[in-house]
């Protein structure tokens, strides 16, 4: 009667040691499709505002600050998000309306028409 107890607790253990490693497995899955989202290449979206702002281009160093021109875009994304960029105000003119698209590398964003 021991040892049958035995086998079935061992085995009871073993479905519920596979059992939780199939649940962590599928939350750390869950966690990279989220990651994945936020970092995702581009977004697309349709100017809501812009506004002419000066940007300080070297603000931590003991260098002088230079201000540049630039441009702050309120964007509503195609997904009913709304996200705000500041930029240069370089090649790209925008207007109200626009469809633009936001290239996203290495933590910096960069708006576009949308072609």
């Amino acid at each position: 009667m021991t040892s049958n107890y035995w086998n079935m607790t061992i085995k009871y253990k073993n479905f519920l040691l596979i059992s939780f490693f199939f649940i962590i497995s599928s939350c750390a899955t869950n966690i990279r499709k989220d990651l994945n989202y936020s970092n995702q290449d581009s977004i697309f979206g349709t100017i809501l505002n812009i506004t002419k702002v000066m940007i300080e281009q070297d603000a931590i160093s003991e260098n002088t600050q230079e201000l540049i021109e630039g441009i702050e875009l309120l964007i509503q994304t195609n997904a009913g998000d709304s996200i705000s960029i500041i930029q240069k105000n370089d090649q790209y003119s925008f207007i109200l309306g626009d469809k633009v698209i936001i290239k996203k590398t290495n933590n910096q964003s960069k708006v576009m028409p949308s072609e």
